[in-house]
């Protein structure tokens, strides 16, 4: 069946013929937001922003061409594709990637859409809602529960509440304990009659209402499906989560269930939307949801189950992703007029259920261009992630058997991902046309692994070019792993292969002898045509190159650059002996690039969003991590549905709201510090470069907002260490003219008689000599890191460990200051 129809749809879109093509490779970084309403319609493991995607589209396609991606994930190259007026094959061997792709590459009608929305309400609203109803803390009305923390923690001894809480300084140990284990210990609920949100224990009331729910039998239809064995779902298995109704509370179980029915109830031309919509929330309602002082959220790609997890309304999750869907659908709606029209009745798109290693019915050299991100090895667990959607969803899991990747748990090694990938590229040449390309996006720290996709890419016949810097995918967003250490992949390496037209050879001969000097060659030319790069950036290069020429082997990138006379390293780029030290280009400002874009487009008269946005989406290259509705809210005025360039006194009123907001940052940034600090978690040093940042370029409104929360903080023993690092950020910001927040925080801190009098204990330290300590010792690492010299860094931090300080101090010296003085010395 499958094969009828991608045999079909080729037959009205593709083609075999020889033509004119000659396109050179693509050599440029992209840089692209995670951030974007489309992006953040659907999770998905891996995904890449679909404007990264059309960089490389728009470079080697013409309109008309014929886009394949046989791990289609997503499905975002499809919908770069569509957007481009480029058709688009998309495969995918699960079949829940395939359901997400599908709503990716097509536009729902929102007239439907919030109609079908509304007809789910009427019908899942009142069976959901008696289940988080509770009474408000203030005036005793009917509240909602939005949300409720559960914890596997030994309660707090001073405070019963879970260790690790904001709410009270006690230190109390944790307990190891199994998911049956935790308990429901705090409630935040809002009021229908005050309209206010509270944040309170659990009431007596409440935990009956718990006890009573996970005592009846669930009325709806649920998956009673056993959890796979494999590498990530034994992280649940030895929480003693065994079944998919396992890793939901009770009462999430009973919501979900509620809703998937009234779901099943509409009709059938928008039933499958609202079961996007609802498998958008399924991970948001379980257990993995952690509860941090800075918001929630599950750990990407892992079953992880934390020790205080948030148990979230349901329905309110479902609302919330339909108000994001819906946005997002009206944004892809707009992409997808420039999409080709049908041929033959066939649309341009065409979704395959099936294996990248098996591609029957798309013709030999009939496909114009290929970009696909395929199985990363044993990094992604595709399978067993995508088993929640699946089994909610009443889709195939048997597909698992045939998936490409690493999992030892389930007797899949490396030389059965071999093969399969050995398969996957066979196909992708086979069936990629004469002189055109395939674009392959990665992310991988073994060596190995690239050994082996080199190996794989010269058996398929494919040809390398390679330009003077490698091609790479830059996220805007990366996670705290990829920006504080260069032993992890900061970008997806890209790499283009053409495939030889008949009279071309395949140059891709192995070369044997005097590897370290082909490398140290490759590495020499890369800085000398580019000064100045980092260590992640040259290992890009290196890759790329050593895969191209295929030579990759196993290499420490780091010991050749220390090893070779002929590499310098000046504060954490590397450059050629003899070459001037230059200053740093200064990298150009996405979100300044952005308004620029949009003044421009503003400047021959008001512009509607819709016209603003598909300009936006087409003209500007590099998008910002801001959405362009916020960039709209923040910088201009809007007028019966259209968008201008403000007047001075509209910009004054901008800039005075801008400035409001920035304090509330400022007080959430701080509200976060003081609860890491309390925990002794690893966040301080995030939180406190935000908190610098703001307190030397945030106005005088951030300042005076912070100081009672300040004097606070220096006033109670339990705060001591909230209060030093407080302090350490006030200090260290140089004085200038004008007045920033920390300068006019010092002047009201000389100036308070109480803290005056009250002496140098309320500024959180047990002596006045502590202050010198830590000012010496952090000048001292500062400079150490300054010239790279890691050996005088290392004396430092000796030094700081034999110091005699306060727990205070030492705390912010181990957390913030070294770990910061560390990753400048390499380069971070």
């Amino acid at each position: 069946m499958l094969n009828t129809i991608a045999a079909r749809w080729m037959s009205a879109w593709g083609r075999t013929e020889e033509d004119a093509y000659d396109c050179p490779a693509f050599d440029r970084q992209v840089r692209a937001s995670k951030a974007s309403t489309v992006y953040q319609m659907h999770s998905y493991w891996t995904k890449k922003p679909y404007e990264a995607v059309r960089e490389y589209i728009a470079h080697y396609t013409r309109p008309g061409d014929v886009v394949l991606d046989p791990f289609c994930g997503s499905g975002g190259t499809g919908l770069a594709a569509l957007s481009l007026g480029r058709a688009a094959i998309l495969g995918d061997l699960s079949p829940a990637a395939v359901f997400i792709a599908r709503h990716y590459t097509s536009a729902i009608d929102p007239a439907a859409f919030r109609k079908a929305f509304h007809r789910v309400a009427e019908a899942a609203r009142p069976a959901i809602e008696p289940l988080y109803e509770t009474a408000c803390s203030r005036c005793g009305g009917r509240a909602a529960i939005a949300s409720t923390t559960w914890s596997s923690r030994e309660p707090c001894r001073a405070c019963s509440r879970p260790a690790g809480c904001a709410s009270c300084a006690a230190a109390t140990g944790k307990e190891s304990a199994r998911c049956g284990s935790a308990v429901p210990v705090e409630v935040y609920t809002r009021c229908e009659r005050c309209a206010l949100p509270s944040r309170r224990p659990l009431s007596a009331q409440d935990r009956e209402r718990i006890l009573r729910i996970e005592a009846e039998a669930v009325p709806y239809a649920y998956p009673r499906l056993d959890f796979p064995d494999g590498e990530k779902t034994r992280e649940l298995f030895s929480k003693g989560v065994r079944r998919v109704e396992d890793i939901f509370t009770r009462r999430n179980l009973h919501a979900l269930a509620a809703l998937k029915a009234a779901i099943e109830a509409v009709g059938e031309e928008m039933r499958d939307a609202m079961l996007f919509v609802f498998s958008a929330s399924l991970h948001s309602a379980a257990k993995t949801q952690r509860c941090r002082a800075g918001g929630g959220g599950a750990l990407s790609a892992t079953y992880y189950l934390p020790p205080l997890s948030l148990e979230r309304n349901v329905w309110d999750v479902f609302e919330r992703k339909f108000r994001h869907i819906l946005r997002g659908q009206e944004e892809i709606g707009l992409l997808l007029r420039n999409a080709p029209p049908e041929r033959e009745g066939i649309p341009p798109v065409c979704l395959l259920n099936r294996s990248a290693a098996d591609l029957p019915g798309i013709p030999d050299g009939s496909i114009d261009y290929i970009f696909t991100d395929p199985a990363y090895s044993d990094q992604v667990q595709f399978g067993e992630l995508n088993f929640l959607w699946e089994a909610w969803l009443g889709m195939d899991i048997g597909w698992q058997q045939g998936e490409i990747v690493v999992n030892r748990a389930r007797g899949m090694d490396e030389e059965s991902y071999r093969a399969g990938l050995r398969q996957a590229f066979a196909e992708m040449a086979r069936v990629l046309r004469p002189g055109r390309w395939l674009t392959l996006t990665f992310h991988d720290t073994k060596t190995r692994i690239w050994e082996m996709i080199q190996d794989l890419v010269e058996e398929s016949g494919l040809a390398a070019d390679f330009s003077p810097d490698a091609a790479v995918l830059d996220p805007l967003q990366k996670s705290f792993n990829q920006t504080q250490t260069h032993k992890v992949a900061r970008r997806d390496l890209v790499l283009s292969f053409r495939k030889p037209r008949p009279a071309e050879s395949t140059p891709l001969p192995k070369r044997l002898a005097r590897r370290r000097q082909r490398l140290v060659s490759a590495i020499a030319e890369f800085l000398y045509r580019f000064p100045d790069k980092r260590i992640d950036q040259i290992y890009d290069h290196a890759v790329a190159r050593l895969v191209l020429e295929g030579d990759m082997h196993a290499f420490d990138l780091k010991a050749v650059l220390e090893e070779e006379d002929i590499f310098v390293e000046t504060g954490g780029e590397w450059r050629l002996r003899g070459q001037p030290v230059r200053e740093s280009l200064i990298e150009t400002d996405p979100e300044k690039e952005a308004i620029r874009f949009l003044e421009a487009e503003m400047a021959r008269g008001p512009r509607s969003y819709g016209d603003l946005l598909e300009a936006y989406n087409t003209g500007l290259p590099a998008k910002p991590a801001k959405e362009m509705a916020a960039l709209l809210e923040e910088n201009f005025a809007a007028a019966e549905g259209e968008w201008r360039i403000p007047t001075p006194e509209e910009r004054e009123a901008l800039l005075r709201q801008h400035l409001e907001e920035s304090s509330r940052e400022a007080t959430r940034l701080l509200r976060d510090l003081a609860a890491a600090c309390l925990k002794r978690e690893g966040r301080p040093l995030a939180d406190a470069r935000l908190l610098e940042s703001l307190l030397s370029a945030g106005p005088e409104a951030t300042a005076h907002l912070l100081y009672p929360h300040l004097k606070r903080h220096l006033s109670l023993p339990g705060s001591a260490e909230v209060g030093e690092v407080l302090l350490h950020l006030i200090e260290r910001v140089p004085p200038r003219p004008g007045k920033d927040a920390a300068s006019i925080l010092r002047e009201r801190l000389a100036g308070d008689r109480r803290f005056c009098r009250c002496g140098p204990r309320h500024f959180g330290l047990s002596a006045w000599g502590d202050r010198e300590k830590l000012r010496h010792l952090s000048d001292e690492l500062a400079a150490a890191a300054d010239t790279g010299d890691r050996e005088r860094l290392e004396e430092a931090a000796e030094s700081l460990r034999a110091a005699s300080l306060s727990p205070e101090t030492r705390h912010i010296l181990e957390t913030i200051v070294l770990p910061e003085a560390r990753i400048k010395a390499m380069g971070g």
